[in-house]
């Protein structure tokens, strides 16, 4: 998805017109109709104004993720980078500690649901 597309899709989820959110950014209706149909460019503070009020990560306003909260691409990218360049020895050692944390935050889970606990005899 296009970040036009994206912008028109958060403001009509929001309910808003290209107006209202033009006063939101303090732009004018025809740069939001513009920016919508892929005829401006809006600068980087705009952007990043657009990114906070709706409370959405730069990569899901450009269509780089479908998780409007994700903002780890490029993190997730160097760490998997960082992991290819480690000895088979300390690859193994990695998935055994993610192994781990899984394990954890799975029990975790469960005695928060309860179904850790056991019921009064």
């Amino acid at each position: 998805m296009k970040f036009g597309e994206r912008l028109r899709q958060l403001r009509e989820e929001k309910g808003l017109s290209q107006e209202q959110l033009g006063k939101i950014l303090h732009q004018r209706k025809s740069n939001i109709s513009k920016y919508e149909n892929g005829k401006l460019e809006p600068s980087l503070n705009t952007i990043k104004a657009i990114a906070d009020f709706f409370n959405v990560s730069l990569d899901y306003l450009f269509g780089r993720s479908d998780d409007p909260k994700n903002i780890l691409i490029a993190e997730q990218n160097d760490a998997a980078k960082r992991i290819e360049k480690l000895s088979e020895k300390k690859k193994n050692l990695v998935e055994s500690i993610l192994s781990l944390v899984e394990a954890l935050d799975e029990s975790s889970a469960a005695n928060d649901s309860g179904e850790g606990k056991r019921g009064a005899v």
